[in-house]
């Protein structure tokens, strides 16, 4: 399924824009597709990664959203194919535990103080995640979609500023009160044997550069949106173990 949906889905859709003159197509593409992160940029500098950082996705996922971008530079190469890279980092919106489960830890923790529910991670509170606020990510694409003079294809649209969970707690209880939250201390929250592409802080002087593009949403202004969001479509708040 991965493959049939991110190798053939995606070049369906070059080849359609090729024979439909379609102006511009945004492929939203993710950082799986970068080498694991090491030295100056994993803890505790993470120093930020440009979009040139090593390629060598781990999973079949970042492996085939390499082929994607390779073929949209390739449809630009010979057809003229006007393309748009964008990479994002991984993104937290209401309601993601739907589709990611407990892998949704930003939504899991919100969502549990919404409810004074308890919620416990035994490690990796200390970790640096580069995550992203659905609204930038829509913002980004419309900017991608409509930029001029572009003088590369490939951007971050990212937070570009790292959060720990322990600081997302921190927020929740500055919102809401207290909040039966417990994270420990450590790096690697979702214990992977690997660490994860979304531990590490991202670039986007390109993206700010060409684009104009520029995050709106830090971590306390993203979780209070987040909050509002669901009260005023009066959403019912989950928790998934």
């Amino acid at each position: 399924m991965t493959y049939l949906i991110n190798v053939d889905g995606t070049v369906n859709v070059l080849e359609t824009a090729r024979l439909m003159d379609v102006k511009r197509v945004v492929f939203t593409n993710s950082v799986v597709v970068y080498d694991q992160t090491r030295g100056e940029y994993a803890f505790p500098s993470y120093k930020s990664i440009d979009e040139e950082y090593p390629k060598a996705p781990s999973s079949l996922y970042g492996t085939t959203k390499l082929f994607g971008e390779h073929m949209c530079l390739n449809y630009n190469r010979i057809y003229g194919l006007d393309a748009v890279i964008l990479r994002f980092v991984s993104i937290y919106w209401s309601r993601k535990q739907l589709r990611h489960g407990a892998l949704a830890l930003h939504s899991g923790i919100i969502e549990s103080a919404m409810l004074k529910a308890p919620f416990k991670l035994p490690q990796g509170g200390d970790e640096t995640w580069d995550m992203i606020y659905t609204r930038d990510v829509a913002n980004g694409i419309i900017l991608a979609a409509f930029a001029e003079t572009l003088e590369h294809r490939i951007f971050h649209i990212v937070a570009n500023k790292g959060g720990s969970f322990r600081h997302l707690v921190e927020i929740l209880r500055e919102l809401l009160g207290a909040v039966p939250l417990e994270i420990s201390v450590g790096l690697n929250p979702l214990g992977s044997e690997k660490s994860r592409y979304s531990y590490r802080v991202f670039n986007i002087e390109r993206a700010r550069k060409e684009l104009g593009y520029r995050p709106k949403y830090d971590l306390e202004a993203a979780t209070k949106d987040y909050i509002e969001t669901i009260k005023r479509l009066e959403i019912s708040p989950m928790v998934v173990s």
